[in-house]
């Protein structure tokens, strides 16, 4: 809406000019610069020198045509900034205004190039928004480098938040190679954010706040427990035989209180409960090599 606005407005003071004269004549005053107060109640066109006008760092230095324009008195801040317009060789558009004596740094207006991209680079103070509707896809940001081009490379990474049946309600990032999901190596989802706040990477989370397709590497990693095993070691801790262990064994093939294959292979294992089990079980065996030596060693005073 602004960008319309200032158009507007541009081509109301040039029409203006031109209904006035049959031409219009642009004077070259490239090495002098312009303040707030060179504009009062006044309408002007310059040919300029970047550097004259402070572009220095904006682009490569080269020749601008300057637009300035003020709708009240010089020197009287009253009726608002003065205000300039450089159009440069390279196609951008860079606006400033002020109160005298100085003016404002350079904003450079957003242009498009031939193929409708945004020219330059584009950093958003507030909201970017990208939406569509009717659409499970959602809004989409898309990220994209020609340069990638080999089968399997992301030549496009596209962000959508999403929603529906098929994909649920989350912000997805998906990979794409330049074969797109035509054919290509690479077409999918690999990282999704769920609204409810789980996480997945490769994967759906489905109910768990994070799940991970693949091999996970780490330092260390820390699982908070409610309860440990050491109970084991109370007097009142009731040991099972190892007439009983051998029994179940040969019927349940696994030990007792250990998940079989078939339970770990369906529903996989908990790491801090599996850990919890299976000091349980180091430490009862470590109670039955304690009453195995007590019972050799009865045995050798005995002979």
């Amino acid at each position: 809406m602004k960008r319309i606005l200032l158009s507007f407005t541009v081509l109301l003071a040039v029409n203006s000019l031109v209904n006035a004269q049959s031409t219009l004549s642009i004077p070259d005053t490239r090495d002098v610069a312009t303040t707030p107060i060179s504009y009062s109640k006044l309408f002007g066109l310059n040919f300029k020198w970047s550097e004259t006008i402070g572009l220095t760092g904006k682009l490569r230095p080269s020749f601008v045509t300057l637009m300035g324009m003020r709708g009240w008195l010089a020197g009287d801040d009253s009726g608002g900034k003065s205000h300039e317009l450089a159009f440069t060789d390279d196609n951008f558009i860079f606006i400033r205004s002020g109160y005298s004596p100085r003016w404002e740094p350079w904003r450079r207006i957003i242009t498009e190039d031939t193929s409708g991209n945004i020219m330059g680079g584009l950093k958003a103070i507030g909201a970017l928004t990208s939406t569509i509707g009717g659409n499970d896809i959602g809004g989409v940001i898309s990220i994209d480098n020609p340069n990638k081009t080999a089968l399997g490379a992301a030549s496009s990474w596209k962000i959508f938040n999403m929603t529906g049946s098929t994909y649920g309600n989350s912000l997805q990032f998906w990979a794409y190679d330049n074969k797109v999901c035509d054919g290509g190596l690479l077409c999918q989802a690999r990282l999704i954010l769920m609204d409810n706040g789980n996480v997945g990477i490769g994967a759906s989370p489905g109910s768990y706040k994070l799940a991970v397709e693949g091999t996970i590497g780490a330092r260390k990693i820390r699982v908070q427990q409610g309860a440990w095993s050491d109970f084991v070691f109370n007097h009142d801790y009731q040991l099972p035989t190892l007439q009983f262990v051998e029994s179940y064994i040969k019927e349940n093939k696994h030990l007792p209180d250990i998940p079989s294959e078939k339970e770990v292979m369906a529903n996989g294992i908990d790491l801090g409960e599996m850990n919890n089990k299976l000091l349980r079980k180091v430490e009862e065996l470590t109670l039955y090599i304690i009453e195995m030596k007590k019972e050799i060693e009865a045995l050798k005073k005995k002979h």
